[in-house]
């Protein structure tokens, strides 16, 4: 069974480097730019694990961690 990841983080360079290694490993990789956005991915799917920037733009990613949690 593959594992799910979501990947969060504002660089879009970054999460598609990281993507494309797990991706080699066989996960699934699911991305998110910022809060919100892997809000919303998580109301629409089942995760694994989540990789999260500490430092996320303007906002803060511990913030960010307790509001996926």
């Amino acid at each position: 069974m593959k594992r799910r990841v979501l990947i969060v983080d504002d660089e879009p360079g970054l999460r598609k480097g990281l993507g494309n290694l797990l991706e080699l490993r066989d996960f699934i990789v699911l991305e998110a730019g910022g809060g919100a956005e892997a809000l919303g991915v998580l109301r629409r799917e089942d995760i694994d694990l989540a990789l999260l920037d500490v430092k996320l733009g303007g906002e803060d990613g511990l913030e960010v961690l307790r509001r996926l949690k």
